[in-house]
């Protein structure tokens, strides 16, 4: 049996520290720096794009969200297709990602 190693897909890098971040498996950024948040289609088919190109694995992988609440906003669009998502979220007070899983589809 091959074991794949999970991936953090940031959502997007712009040059921050990750590092406490590569605990949790191999660094893919999906944007970097500014995004044209005004053409929220071209950065929705581009989010979706990256992950697709990434084989993004949602039981397995991680978003790490970072960016601006647009950004949020569309990934989140998009992550919510799916069952359950591992999420990493900046504790500035531990100054430690947090894993959470994110559960859609919970009645």
């Amino acid at each position: 049996m091959v074991v794949v190693e999970p991936r953090v897909f940031v959502l997007n890098y712009q040059g921050h520290d990750l590092s406490d971040a590569e605990r949790f498996g191999k660094l893919v950024p999906l944007t970097h720096g500014n995004q044209p948040v005004f053409d929220t289609d071209r950065l929705l088919w581009t989010l979706r794009q990256r992950l697709e190109m990434n084989d993004f694995r949602p039981q397995q992988d991680y978003i790490l969200l970072s960016g601006g609440g647009v950004l949020h906003f569309l990934i989140g669009a998009i992550l919510s297709e799916y069952e359950k998502v591992n999420v990493l979220i900046w504790n500035a007070k531990t100054r430690h990602y947090v894993q959470r899983e994110v559960n859609f589809k919970q009645s």
